[in-house]
């Protein structure tokens, strides 16, 4: 998890006796109820239907693979036993493709 995420938590733990992080009314937000809430929002909002929470999971992987994560850090964070699974955020890489051919251009700098 990043630094704002953390900060966050710690935040949330801070005004909260329950030993679980996200409660309503005390009690612990079941992993159901967050899904049909989650649901509920994308269609209000009017987004495409097909998005669900796992989607969430897709997005963080994306966005990694475009800030310039390797596929094999993704794969780590993901838990994907085998990079194979995690292959399908390459695609989102591509565009980086000429950065780094244009290392070649980049004069050495180290001592002959």
């Amino acid at each position: 998890m990043n630094q704002i995420v953390a900060k966050i938590l710690i935040q949330r733990k801070r005004f909260n006796e329950s030993p679980h992080v996200f409660t309503y009314k005390g009690e612990a937000i079941k992993q159901d109820c967050i899904i049909h809430k989650f649901k509920k929002f994308i269609r209000k909002a009017g987004l495409n239907d097909a998005l669900n929470f796992h989607s969430l999971r897709h997005t963080y992987a994306s966005w990694l693979v475009q800030k310039g994560a390797s596929i094999y850090q993704v794969s780590k964070l993901l838990g994907h036993a085998d990079v194979k699974t995690t292959q399908i955020y390459a695609h989102l890489a591509t565009r980086d493709l000429s950065k780094v051919v244009n290392l070649l251009d980049e004069e050495d700098e180290s001592p002959d």
